[in-house]
């Protein structure tokens, strides 16, 4: 019983680490867009 939870809390918390990093590199790849647009406009 006790393996068996030790599996799901470390199963679980694989799960959690990818949601971040994915939100993380989402945000990360939203930022750069903006800059490219803003810097886009400034050249015109």
């Amino acid at each position: 019983l006790c393996n068996a939870a030790t599996k799901i809390q470390a199963s679980f918390r694989g799960h959690m680490s990818r949601k971040e990093q994915t939100a993380a590199s989402m945000a990360k790849a939203a930022g750069n867009l903006m800059e490219g647009a803003i810097d886009k406009v400034e050249e015109k």
